[in-house]
């Protein structure tokens, strides 16, 4: 069985996919804690 991280990081790689814009705010959410180099 998947563990959450995997199923979560699927979830978000959809949803990024189908609307880049409009997830931009849950992005920033998500990468809050990393630097620049983290999260490129």
């Amino acid at each position: 069985m998947p563990s959450f991280d995997s199923l979560f990081n699927a979830f978000v790689t959809i949803l990024v996919t189908i609307d880049p814009p409009g997830l931009a705010p849950l992005f920033l959410a998500v990468t809050r804690g990393m630097n620049r180099e983290e999260r490129n």
